[in-house]
């Protein structure tokens, strides 16, 4: 499986915990992400190795977080922001 751009977790139950695990990706400089105002975020792999992937594609099927269809969007648009956890 390949890290796609866009996730929905409205089915997430513990946001708390997904948005940890993105923030402590993004601290060491594995991931770039940014969030919906909305049940979105999208993500970028930034440095992420081949099993780092494969555990964050299981973390998010654990979470009820999946790939969106949509990749539709616009990093302008102002729905769009950089989360500060």
């Amino acid at each position: 499986m390949k890290l796609k751009p866009i996730y929905i977790f409205d089915e997430c139950d513990d946001t708390d915990s997904l948005f940890e695990k993105l923030e402590e990706l993004k601290y060491v400089g594995k991931i770039s992400y940014k969030k919906s105002d909305g049940w979105e975020f999208k993500i970028e792999d930034l440095e992420l190795t081949e099993d780092e992937e494969w555990d964050l594609l299981e973390f998010f099927e654990e979470m009820d977080v999946y790939p969106s269809d949509s990749e539709n969007f616009d990093d302008e648009d102002s729905d769009w922001e950089e989360e500060e956890w």
